[in-house]
């Protein structure tokens, strides 16, 4: 995991109606050390991650831009901690990720020429 870990006070299960309804009540409260978790994953939170099936031509490529074009690369150098594992898709995935987060998961941002793809998995976890 990197070693970020985020501390919360009040874990909310479910992210139906109910569960965003508590969300909003504690939010207002001024309760804003909170998570709503849902079976498929964490609510409204996603990555951009590199297609498995692309061609590594176009990974390659989208990798360049993105690195290019404000996503933050500076961590999968060599010898930086998201070196490893030291892989296109990985690399690309990290890249692809930043970009679409400081682009605050913009519609649209997680493309890159059909070379990446929207996930609700937290892909540290696999």
């Amino acid at each position: 995991m990197g070693g970020c870990e985020e501390i919360v006070e009040t874990v909310i299960v479910g992210a139906g109606m109910s569960g965003i309804c508590m969300a909003a009540k504690l939010l207002a409260a001024g309760r804003t050390s909170l998570v709503v978790v849902e079976k498929s994953g964490t609510f409204d939170k996603y990555w951009c991650i590199a297609r498995p099936w692309a061609s590594a031509e176009v990974v390659q490529a989208a990798l360049d831009w993105a690195c290019g074009h404000s996503a933050d690369c500076r961590l999968i150098q060599l010898a930086q901690p998201c070196y490893v594992p030291n892989t296109l898709l990985s690399h690309a995935s990290f890249a692809f990720n930043s970009y679409f987060q400081i682009h605050g998961q913009a519609t649209g941002t997680c493309d890159f020429g059909g070379a990446a793809m929207i996930t609700n998995i937290d892909p540290s976890e696999y």
